[in-house]
């Protein structure tokens, strides 16, 4: 890559690599205040996709998989009830409502061969219904303190039918299902400073994709386990004078098997570990004059493994990963942003973001330098009745910095880098 960044990967080119998507999405939301007390808010949504991959993976050795075809019909909807009164004398809000979505793939694979659709080697049928019902209260305990608490119940079941069965009957049904909670506090202690604490439960299932079966075959990852955890959260939010404001936040998540991605053969696969994220978020914005606005933020993220050990090389080849970093998250990550709006219409802005080194592999044996890079655009709003047109020029990577727009994360074969572009308009 040092000796030409522009330079295509061999086997991309030689398996005529590119996605193409079709999509379509239609939804609606119907909102209803009955009065002051009672509100309603109903939702329905369906989305339509037609998928095709060509991934560089070489038929002739072998290798299922490198041409990928699904149809997907994703649909959804839910209900929501918000209440708004006094409570014991004091001032509640209480919402309850319930979420049904569903994802149904037909999914198949052929082998590619040096770019041309080869013999069939996968093709299932893939469900997702998933279930969900929340509760949650904001409870005003003075004029300056406001109490919260929720509840939500998820269940989620995922169904695989396997239509090719020379190679066996991979069909599968799996269910998860978890309670998660959360409390809250604030106190708009000044008029320049609101303080609040949260600690909150979550749980994450994975999604189809990251359910790949690692064999290579049809069905699901059957070991792969969903994701739970509980963050604690302190922070401080305010506005000093009326063009300044602010926003501090530290946090603490303990996670139970969270995702943790590898890519083997040019497809992405996923198992389970243990860790511990810390961090710290800034944010400062100012104001100073009619139509300028900048914005500074900083983040801080000491994120680890508490629990990896792996005799696959996929997951950990040093064996223990027990204490390494999370791969492709910075220590450090700083951002900068001013824009300017004239009355007329016409704009200017420029942003800046540097980050920090992080490493590109479960192992940390891998680095990935970290980069200053800048952007700038500028335009007009033109604005036609109930028509607005935002016309506009931008400059990516202003100064033309050599840095990698993507880490492939745990890449087998060591092709972790893919480069950015260089200075473009």
């Amino acid at each position: 890559m040092a000796a030409d960044r522009t330079r295509a990967q061999p086997f991309n080119v030689r398996h005529d690599t590119g996605e193409e998507l079709d999509k379509q999405r239609i939804g609606f939301i119907y909102e209803k205040r009955f009065n002051e007390h009672h509100a309603i808010k109903l939702r329905n949504y369906y989305t339509w996709q037609q998928f095709e991959a060509k991934l560089p993976i070489p038929g002739v050795f072998g290798s299922p998989g490198g041409w990928v075809e699904f149809n997907r019909l994703f649909m959804g909807g839910g209900a929501q009830w918000t209440w708004s009164d006094t409570f014991a004398g004091h001032g509640n809000r209480f919402i309850a409502g319930f979420e049904i979505d569903d994802q149904d793939d037909d999914r198949t694979r052929y082998f590619n061969n040096d770019g041309s659709k080869g013999a069939l080697s996968l093709d299932q049928n893939e469900n997702v219904t998933s279930y969900g019902i929340f509760l949650r209260d904001e409870f005003d305990l003075t004029d300056t303190v406001i109490l919260s608490a929720g509840a939500r119940y998820d269940l989620v079941e995922y169904q695989v039918a396997d239509h090719f069965l020379s190679d066996g009957d991979d069909s599968l049904d799996k269910d998860f299902e978890d309670v998660s909670a959360s409390g809250g506090a604030l106190w708009h202690a000044t008029d320049w400073a609101s303080l609040y604490a949260n600690v909150a439960t979550s749980f994450e299932t994975p999604t189809t994709t990251q359910l790949a079966n690692p064999t290579g075959g049809g069905g699901f990852n059957a070991s792969l386990q969903p994701t739970t955890s509980i963050q604690y959260e302190v922070g401080a939010r305010g506005e000093i004078i009326p063009e300044v404001s602010y926003d501090l936040a530290v946090f603490h998540t303990e996670v139970s098997d969270e995702l943790i991605g590898y890519i083997s053969s040019g497809r992405a696969f996923f198992s389970n570990a243990d860790t511990t994220r810390t961090g710290v978020e800034a944010q400062l914005i100012l104001r100073p004059w009619q139509g300028f606005r900048a914005t500074f933020s900083y983040t801080w993220s000491d994120f680890e493994f508490d629990t990896l050990q792996s005799t696959d090389a996929n997951i950990c080849a040093i064996t223990v990963c027990d204490g390494k970093r999370l791969p492709g998250v910075p220590m450090n990550r700083f951002y900068a942003e001013a824009v300017y709006y004239h009355p007329s219409g016409w704009y200017f802005g420029a942003d800046f973001e540097a980050v920090g080194d992080f490493h590109a592999d479960n192992e940390n044996q891998v680095t990935v330098e970290g980069y200053q890079v800048a952007n700038m655009r500028f335009g007009r709003t033109v604005t036609s009745g109930q028509w607005e047109i935002n016309p506009f020029v931008g400059v990516n990577n202003l100064f033309g910095t050599d840095y990698n727009s993507n880490i492939r994360i745990n890449e087998t074969r060591s092709r972790y880098f893919e480069p950015a572009p260089e200075r473009n308009i």
